[in-house]
């Protein structure tokens, strides 16, 4: 059976929102143990092209938030008004590189930013260590 990225995608979510229902009605919000979150790396070629549209259509799936990486040039202010009107949550962003975002100023500039766009984690996606440190 061959799915396009679009069909499988649907599908996915369907599973995983039907199967994240705990059915108590007393546990996380609608009854769900746990959020669930799509990574939008995985639908990043077409995520961009109509980010807000795309974003109502992911909750429309049954997701609860979404993980980030990348912003399009778009600011916090822009994400965050995003997020809100599609009522979805800022799960997590994925950054690359220790050095690069992860110390200094570059880090208080991507902490705020997330604070800011009601971003909830930061996560490394990618780093080229060679040392514990």
């Amino acid at each position: 059976m061959d799915l396009n990225r679009r069909e499988f995608l649907k599908t996915a979510g369907a599973a995983v929102a039907a199967t994240g229902v705990c059915g108590c009605g007393m546990c996380g919000r609608d009854g769900r143990e746990f959020p669930i979150a799509l990574q939008l790396w995985s639908v990043h070629k077409i995520f961009w092209q109509e980010p807000e549209r795309n974003l109502a259509r992911i909750k429309e799936i049954g997701y609860d938030g979404v993980e980030f990486a990348g912003y399009e040039n778009r600011t916090a202010k822009q994400i965050g008004k995003m997020l809100r009107d599609a009522g979805l949550r800022g799960a997590g962003t994925h950054l690359s590189g220790i050095k690069a975002n992860f110390s200094g100023d570059a880090l208080k500039r991507n902490v705020d930013f997330c604070v800011e766009a009601g971003i909830e984690a930061i996560g490394n996606s990618w780093s080229n260590c060679k040392t514990p440190e």
